[in-house]
């Protein structure tokens, strides 16, 4: 791309010699069943059940326990079946009605855990949708239920399907689309696809979240014991979680609510002026009922990378040429992982003041033909003086250098 050079040599970046274990596929010797300890603070009603995921690196769940609960318990023990060496992170949540109420933050887990304890709290269950894993066809979607109608997004566009005028549990769309709901589980089936049986899952938490003004005039950091309100002209201000209250009726927008103030968020990708990087949710703060709302964005940019891995397509606007090398990208938190021609690197990723930094990357040293290293060296020069992202609408990723290209990929 015009007006886009790569940094010559190895001096772009320190390259720290790392040691990567396969991952085995199968369980591991000293690994053991084991008992989650899970608590609540609201007694359970009548039809809850828990959930129990464990993920692996990558955001799949390769385990899922389902358990029901007894009205009135506040927690309960499962067993939990000896974890394979792939298991990264476990998370838990109470299930009613087909809706997660409460869950636990993922920790991180190993196959040589035996007994874990998870806390469930209703604020981390905050979020947009509801979120449903059809397992027999490893699909996942979101839904919006109301009293008369649902909507349901997964690929494609946003589909509503009406509730039937006879049966309350039944939802139906024009074109033949139908969602029948019993308990914690429903069918869903679309006009092109019979997604069978499917059942709730979790997903991350939204919550703590920092909302911030589009010209960076107020800030609000929400928390899960408390908020802090950074206001123009007036002294930062702590709200006690008793004083806050966060609303997420599952119909695409969040509410928090406290006695100065009214915040509403909303699941659409959002800039602030100053930054060079998209965030997650767009944001509208309210200090007095009848003022005019004030526009913001909240969330983590880093999220929006997270999840599958990205293939690199293109280096410095230079297509990659076929067969493709192997170059991967991996977002988790603040964690950065992949793969280049012959090697396997970590690193560090951040958003400050929106702007995106790889840092503290580190690499194995195996041998590596000419070409291939060349690739190889261009790619991790190209992380370290990206500044910002953007998004395309098919799914794709750009990553700049102020208002260059670097690099572009797609989901594997």
């Amino acid at each position: 791309m015009a007006g886009a050079y790569p940094p010559s040599g190895e001096s772009g970046m320190r390259l720290i010699a790392a040691i990567f274990t396969l991952v085995a596929l199968t369980t591991g010797a000293d690994a053991r069943e084991g008992v989650a300890d899970l608590r609540w603070s609201e007694p359970a009603s009548e039809g809850s059940a828990v959930l129990l995921m464990v993920r692996n690196a990558e955001g799949d769940a390769i385990l899922s326990v389902r358990e029901s609960v007894e009205v009135g318990a506040t927690q309960i023990g499962i067993e939990v079946p000896p974890l394979t060496r792939q298991a990264s992170t476990v998370q838990a949540g109470l299930v009613v009605d087909g809706r997660v109420i409460a869950q636990s933050l993922p920790k991180n887990v190993s196959a040589r855990e035996t007994d874990l304890r998870l806390e469930l709290r209703s604020l981390l269950a905050v979020g947009f949708d509801d979120h449903w894993i059809c397992e027999d066809v490893g699909q996942s979607v979101r839904l919006n239920r109301s009293e008369d109608a649902v909507h349901l997004r997964n690929a494609g566009p946003s589909l509503m399907l009406a509730r039937d005028a006879e049966k309350s549990d039944l939802y139906t769309g024009p074109d033949g689309s139908r969602i029948l709901f019993h308990g914690n589980t429903a069918g869903i089936t679309l006009a092109s696809q019979e997604l069978g049986l499917c059942h709730p899952k979790l997903f991350a938490p939204i919550v703590p979240l920092q909302i911030m003004a589009l010209d960076g005039a107020w800030s609000v950091e929400l928390g899960l014991e408390r908020a802090t309100l950074i206001l123009p002209g007036l002294d930062d201000e702590t709200i006690a979680a008793t004083g806050l209250h966060v609303r997420s009726a599952r119909d695409g927008l969040i509410r928090v609510t406290a006695p100065s103030l009214t915040i509403t968020l909303r699941d659409e990708r959002c800039m602030t002026q100053d930054a060079i990087v998209p965030y997650p949710f767009s944001a509208a703060l309210k200090l007095d009922p009848d003022a005019q709302s004030t526009p913001g964005c909240a969330g983590n940019p880093l999220d929006l990378l997270a999840g599958a891995s990205w293939q690199v397509q293109s280096i410095y606007g230079q297509p990659l040429s076929l067969p493709t090398p192997m170059l991967t990208l991996q977002v988790s938190g603040s964690e950065i992982s992949g793969r280049t021609p012959c090697n396997r690197y970590v690193g560090t990723a951040t958003v400050i003041e929106g702007r995106l930094a790889f840092s503290e990357l580190g690499a194995t040293r195996l041998a590596c033909p000419a070409e291939q290293r060349n690739i190889e060296l261009r790619f991790l020069d190209a992380l370290e003086i990206a500044t910002g992202f953007d998004l395309w609408r098919n799914g794709g990723l750009s990553l700049r250098a102020g208002p260059v290209a670097v690099l572009t990929a797609t989901r594997e």
